[in-house]
């Protein structure tokens, strides 16, 4: 479980019974930048796990109206501090080996049933979870990444044959243009105009 002390008290009304109180921090999560886009390499740590232990950390990637599922699993060892250091520690596998601050995101697989590719430029879900090697969950949190900054406009455009999504930076402009041309897709590809 996590790290903890333990607190022996006397009973005031039974002094011959004494009792033990743990007490611990929390688990917690940093990482750098906070509001990461898809081309930031971000910066995690966990803090507060069982020193030089163990852990299995399993990152589920999600985006709303799709059906898109990816995950990773991956198991690290914590430091005599009892931090996790993504871009310190290696990954002992099973979907990479080394060291990679980005290696959960990119080792992701498809799950059964899921798109086995992004096509939107919607925000991605990423749900964290970490366990022992007992399989009790230690931690969970959550993180967005976005696709393009959160100032930049996106609007659908259909007029006179023409399907697409013009993406406006925020700003007075003016603006070079990027255009990305696609062949007959039954999915509009906005991702790749996103970026």
């Amino acid at each position: 479980m996590r790290s903890a002390r333990f607190v022996i008290s006397l009973s005031v009304k039974h002094p011959h019974v004494r009792w033990a109180r743990q007490i611990h921090q929390q688990v917690s999560a940093q990482w750098e930048p906070n509001n990461p886009k898809i081309d930031d390499t971000i910066q995690m740590k966990f803090c507060n796990l069982p020193n030089s232990s163990k852990v299995r950390l399993e990152t589920t990637l999600t985006t709303p109206g799709e059906k898109l599922k990816f995950r990773s699993s991956c198991i690290f060892s914590v430091n005599s501090h009892g931090t996790l250091d993504l871009s310190t520690a290696p990954c002992d596998g099973p979907s990479y080996k080394g060291v990679d601050p980005m290696g959960i995101f990119w080792s992701m697989d498809p799950q059964p049933g899921s798109l086995t590719r992004l096509y939107s430029s919607g925000p991605l879900h990423y749900a964290m979870d970490l366990y022992d090697m007992e399989q009790e969950k230690l931690f969970s949190t959550s993180l967005v990444r976005n696709i393009y900054d959160q100032g930049t406009s996106r609007r659908d455009i259909r007029s006179d044959g023409i399907v697409g999504t013009l993406f406006v930076p925020d700003g007075p402009g003016p603006f070079p243009a990027i255009v990305k041309l696609d062949g007959a897709a039954r999915i509009k590809e906005d991702l790749g105009a996103a970026l």
